[in-house]
């Protein structure tokens, strides 16, 4: 990866599903990392924090000036809803979805990646921090 592309790894998390939820976002780029998480509230499910997740990322990188970026995550229906292979049936998951589509529309460089949990540890973990402190 060079220097111009932003790695942006992704989760949310809810306790119990639905419950209550935090999305989390972890950008590496130019060798710093920055991360970020927000409390979503009670009564969220797991996708809709995914979504969260990958939402609060695109965000921040805007904000950071970041042009291309690789995004990781380890939720399948997110990355392939996005990507485009899986429909999106969930009507509350649908404007999520929008938001999602047209915020990667902004980069000039964008491409997803489904990685394990294991390979999406720091992101996983910061969801979970956030959600105890609530």
């Amino acid at each position: 990866m060079d220097q111009e592309t932003a790695i942006i790894h992704f989760d949310g998390g809810a306790v119990p599903n639905p419950g209550k939820a935090a999305a989390a976002a972890i950008i590496q780029w130019q060798g710093q990392t920055h991360t970020f998480s927000e409390f979503l509230g009670d009564r969220i499910t797991n996708s809709v924090a995914e979504y969260n997740g990958l939402l609060l990322g695109l965000k921040e990188a805007k904000k950071l000036g970041i042009e291309q970026i690789k995004i990781c995550g380890d939720s399948r229906l997110v990355i392939n809803q996005v990507l485009g292979a899986w429909k999106v049936t969930v009507e509350h998951l649908k404007p999520l979805h929008f938001e999602a589509t047209v915020l990667l529309a902004e980069f000039t460089k964008s491409q997803l990646f489904w990685v394990p949990r294991s390979e999406n540890t720091a992101a996983d973990a910061a969801a979970t921090k956030c959600i105890k402190a609530n």
